[in-house]
């Protein structure tokens, strides 16, 4: 059951994990399949153009040819007695008809290129247009069997009066067939990418799903780490009680009972560290930001400490700058946490006779706060390590009981503020930590004040008492 328990969130993680690889692959295909049609359709617009131009220009270098015939033909006053079309078999690029008033056929380019047989049908076809002064160009795209062609028809008019016809007739089959190897060549591409994006999407979900396995382990090894720090108080507490519950002796009972009450404070302070350290870590940790003055603020907590350090045998120091107030932009109640905490931790782990600096000092945009004591030191390899929940190195297991949550809490706590901590140590000497902030720069506010105003008195002699008026206005 506990083995099926703890495999339930790794099942959860991989579905999500498949639907999400699923969902980029539908997306990348999609996207694959949309470009190609678009570049499909595109070069397909463009193959097409191309013909209608050829067309065109076709028209442009045979039409005042037609315009001669046919006014030849006009001239002759005899266009049914024409002798017959002149008909051209060779296989041209652009077959071209040319069609005189009455509907008959003077000169015609039967074979086109890429279409076998005649091209009768859609020269029938066009014929068919009635002529039209205000759209004189007709186009149509004919299909006969596998056989596709381009037909189009110019009117020409002179002067005003309609003179004949051309009909152009050019061969869809070569952009049939390099629609047909373009989207072939898209079809290869889409299985090609389909190969190459199922890895890259699986990697990409892999990636994506990273933040959280990662949350999912935190949480496993914070539940597995706060169990294991209750174990034990409660185990000596439970043994404890046993032992006050068997033994009627007054002074065992009274052992007993303090025993437990220490072991209930433990426990109550790493619950309440923990529940901290949770509500910081959580998107909406609650702070309640303002300007505070760094230096006076730790002055005043040192000022509180100094009790405690000197009933411990040490001394502790504050030093700060006189010049100028080091302001931040901070909670009050966490600045409060993160200096006990590390007050705490120099006066606990410390030597009887030491002592514990505290500075605060501003350098450029910042203020750097250092608390530095004649310790017992962290090792390097514990320095890496310090910073995570639980974490106690060897010579402070050994030296002092503890939980291991009160750094952890404290780089949470800079974090949240924008700052960095650093900490630098070396055994049997001390240990000073470093916290950065971005120092809190104050606008200046110009307050406008009303102009000046002055008095004067005006005699007024018009009248035959004198007459004190009092004006006022702005000094100018």
């Amino acid at each position: 059951m506990k083995r099926r328990e703890r495999w339930m969130p790794r099942r959860v993680l991989w579905r999500v994990h498949w639907r999400l690889w699923a969902w980029y692959l539908g997306m990348f295909l999609a996207f694959e399949v949309l470009l190609g049609s678009m570049t499909y359709e595109v070069m397909r617009y463009r193959l097409i153009q191309a013909s209608y131009n050829q067309i065109q220009q076709e028209w442009s270098q045979k039409a005042p040819d037609a315009l001669e015939q046919l006014e030849q033909l006009k001239d002759d006053h005899c266009s049914d007695c024409h002798s017959g079309a002149a008909v051209d078999r060779t296989p041209e690029p652009v077959a071209t008809t040319i069609i005189a008033p009455s509907g008959q056929i003077l000169q015609e380019d039967v074979v086109v290129l890429g279409t076998p047989g005649t091209i009768a049908r859609a020269v029938a076809a066009m014929r068919q247009v009635p002529p039209s002064r205000t759209n004189p160009v007709h186009w149509a795209i004919l299909t006969y069997g596998r056989q596709h062609l381009l037909a189009g028809r110019r009117d020409l008019y002179q002067a005003g009066q309609y003179e004949g016809a051309l009909i152009s007739v050019l061969s869809l089959t070569p952009v049939e067939q390099t629609s047909r190897e373009l989207a072939r060549t898209e079809m290869e591409l889409a299985v090609a990418s389909l190969l190459l994006l199922m890895p890259f999407s699986y990697l990409l979900s892999l990636t994506a799903m990273r933040p959280f396995r990662e949350a999912l382990e935190q949480q496993r090894h914070f539940v597995n780490d706060a169990a294991h720090e209750l174990r034990t108080p409660l185990t000596i507490l439970r043994g404890t009680l046993d032992l006050a519950q068997k033994d009627t002796d007054p002074e065992t009972l009274q052992a007993a009972i303090a025993e437990a009450l220490t072991e209930t404070d433990y426990i109550t302070r790493l619950v309440r560290d923990l529940g901290a350290l949770a509500r910081l870590e959580s998107r909406e940790p609650g702070l309640q930001m303002q300007a505070i003055a760094l230096d006076r603020f730790v002055a005043e907590l040192v000022r509180r400490l100094e009790p405690l350090a000197a009933a411990q045998g040490m001394t502790l120091e504050w030093h700060g700058e006189e010049s100028r107030v080091a302001w931040i932009w901070g909670d009050p109640e966490q600045m409060r946490q993160l200096m006990t905490i590390l007050i705490d931790n120099a006066l606990k782990y410390n030597r009887v006779g030491g002592w514990v600096r505290v500075t605060v000092r501003t350098v450029d945009h910042e203020v750097v706060v250092e608390v530095r004591d004649s310790g017992m030191g962290i090792s390097d390899d514990d320095q890496r390590r310090i910073f995570q929940r639980f974490y106690r190195g060897r010579n402070a297991e050994k030296a002092r009981p503890g939980s291991g949550i009160g750094l952890a809490l404290a780089a949470v706590i800079v974090r949240l503020h924008k700052g960095r901590m650093h900490v630098a140590s070396v055994l049997d000497q001390g240990t000073t930590f470093t916290v950065t902030f971005p120092r809190y720069l104050f606008r200046r506010t110009t307050v406008k004040t009303p102009p000046a105003t002055r008095y004067f008195l005006h005699i007024c002699s018009c009248a035959p008492r004198h007459k004190v008026e009092s004006r006022g206005g702005p000094w100018t």
